[in-house]
């Protein structure tokens, strides 16, 4: 999944294209017959000017997913693309018109087509659910979200704390949120390992979040990543 483009004219919107590359590439992820690349290997393309079959080549991939973010107002645009990479090939396409706020379910619109369309696999019922499942059905305390998400790749301690100061709200919204929690969970213990705060006040706090993720959702991978980071670095349970 490469780093969507934000087209708009508003920079503000960069977090939009970051957060949808993120989430998708999360979402594609838990499917057993697809090996995804992760975020850490196709970040540093977000302003890369080849093409998109160029990069798939570079990184030795099958297919590659790129895109377009559009927000004007109150309308949101997204266009998106599938390729082939040994053929060129453009295995799907789609474009799609929601509101302002919408990019919630564009999100999973876009990865059923490719599963479905695109890359056509067969999933069971179980495979389906983890597809589809929504953490939240409230595109407020998603956009919180993408917001935070784009913070946190920021690696600032202004961002991280920001980070938090967005989330707050969401998680008040919807408390049963696992991904939020994540992602709040992750501002705790970034700081406490990088020494910007005091390991006794930022784990306990950080625990405390991976712990409600995984009472949201207890398959959560990153949730049970972040309470593995707990036990290394703060229990020094290696």
């Amino acid at each position: 999944v490469l780093p969507f483009r934000n087209r708009s004219a508003d920079p503000e919107s960069d977090y939009l294209a970051a957060g949808l590359t993120a989430t998708l590439i999360e979402r594609l992820g838990v499917m057993p017959a697809l090996a995804v690349l992760p975020r850490s290997l196709v970040a540093n393309f977000a302003a890369s000017d080849e093409s998109p079959r160029s990069l798939g080549n570079r990184l030795s991939a099958d297919a590659v997913l790129s895109g377009d973010i559009t927000r004007a107002v109150d309308r949101l645009h997204v266009s998106a693309q599938l390729l082939d990479v040994a053929s060129g090939r453009t295995l799907w396409s789609a474009s799609y018109e929601q509101p302002a706020n919408g990019l919630l379910f564009v999100e999973e619109q876009i990865a059923q087509a490719i599963v479905d369309d695109g890359v056509r696999l067969r999933l069971n019922a179980e495979q389906r659910r983890r597809l589809v499942r929504h953490e939240t059905a409230d595109p407020q305390v998603f956009d919180a979200y993408l917001r935070a998400v784009y913070l946190c790749e920021q690696e600032t301690e202004a961002a991280y704390l920001e980070a938090r100061a967005v989330l707050g709200p969401a998680l008040e919204r919807d408390p049963h949120f696992a991904p939020g929690h994540v992602q709040m969970a992750a501002t705790y213990a970034v700081m406490a390992v990088d020494g910007l705060q005091r390991p006794t006040e930022a784990w306990p706090r950080s625990s405390r979040h991976v712990r409600l993720a995984l009472e949201a959702t207890p398959d959560a991978a990153d949730a049970h990543a972040s309470a593995a980071s707990h036990e290394f670095f703060f229990n020094w349970n290696w």
